[in-house]
């Protein structure tokens, strides 16, 4: 993450993006035409109902899908024509990704999953236990490094999956439905640790159902609705001033 990026520089840019499936003989248009951009150090939130094209927004910026038509530019560079291996290392080297369901391996320890994606990278084995126990430090969970997912609770599963996602220090968090499997209370202290992050320099894009909290805690509002961005606009949280906030976080309450 980096805080001085300059703020307004386009980082992810989607022009005329359309994303379509064949069912037998009909078509749809999952993305019917999109075109946006998302802006170094920005945190958009993206919301719809089910169907709305979500879900293939996130999967198309995170290099998962290839869109029908259109082009897909990181930095200035499109995403089309690339080969499944250089789209891999984009994923590894660009983008961070915090799922609703976790995605955690259930036999590694929360330490070996942070680490998982730095010994891919082919980073050394201690350096990348260095980092995995800096970012657990860093989300709360120091003291339960040697846990596996079945011995924690929803609320710390998430936090592991967010340092994993910090693991490489990617230039993009991609968060689908983070709060959708959590209680109302871990809702909250996930959406502040994204926040806190954002207000250190990270680019967040946001997927989620949960229109209020959008509301609250992202800058910028996107809605989709059949596959169209019906709705982009910012949001009261773009004027509170965020600086002195600090993505460290207490040890989350019993439970959580």
């Amino acid at each position: 993450m980096n805080a001085t990026a300059a703020k307004g520089e386009t980082l992810i840019e989607l022009v005329g993006v359309r994303k379509r499936y064949r069912f037998g003989e009909a078509a749809v248009n999952a993305l019917d035409g999109v075109d946006l951009r998302v802006a170094k150090g920005s945190f958009v939130g993206v919301i719809g109902r089910s169907g709305s094209g979500k879900s293939t927004f996130l999967n198309v910026v995170g290099g998962l899908d290839r869109p029908s038509e259109g082009s897909v530019l990181v930095q200035g560079r499109a995403l089309m024509g690339r080969t499944s291996d250089e789209l891999a290392a984009y994923r590894r080297q660009v983008i961070g990704f915090i799922f609703q369901s976790f995605n955690l391996v259930p036999h590694l320890t929360a330490l070996e999953n942070v680490a998982l994606p730095l010994a891919l990278a082919g980073q050394g084995y201690f350096e990348r236990r260095r980092r995995a126990q800096e970012l657990l430090d860093k989300v709360g969970l120091g003291a339960r490094t040697g846990h596996r997912p079945t011995e924690l609770s929803g609320g710390e599963r998430q936090r592991v999956a967010i340092a994993r996602a910090l693991s490489n220090d990617p230039q993009l968090l991609l968060a689908d439905e983070p709060t959708g499997n959590l209680d109302s209370r871990t809702a909250e202290e996930i959406m502040g640790m994204l926040r806190a992050l954002h207000a250190e320099g990270c680019t967040i894009v946001l997927v989620t159902h949960d229109r209020e909290r959008a509301e609250r805690y992202c800058e910028r509002i996107v809605v989709l609705e059949d596959g169209r961005v019906k709705e982009d606009r910012t949001t009261s949280a773009a004027l509170v001033d965020l600086s002195a906030a600090s993505v460290e976080a207490a040890p989350p309450a019993e439970g959580a």
